[in-house]
């Protein structure tokens, strides 16, 4: 699916932020689905409404070549 243009941006080590590149909030239906997937991938949790953060280097590289 596609989400415009989203991208992610390191917040501090181990932690991602997603930024749209109009500034606005990316769709909470896009959220849900990264939510949904970290769960099931045991890969992150969600942590505030857009930023996500990681136990490893290894969860970070997992969850950016999917999310990427």
């Amino acid at each position: 699916m596609d989400h415009g243009p989203v991208f992610l941006m390191t917040v501090k080590p181990l932690k991602l932020r997603f930024v749209h590149d109009t500034g606005m909030a990316p769709e909470e239906r896009l959220m849900e689905e990264v939510t949904q997937w970290c769960k099931d991938s045991k890969c992150g949790r969600r942590t505030a409404y857009d930023t996500f953060e990681f136990k490893s280097t290894q969860e970070v590289l997992l969850f950016t070549l999917r999310w990427g």
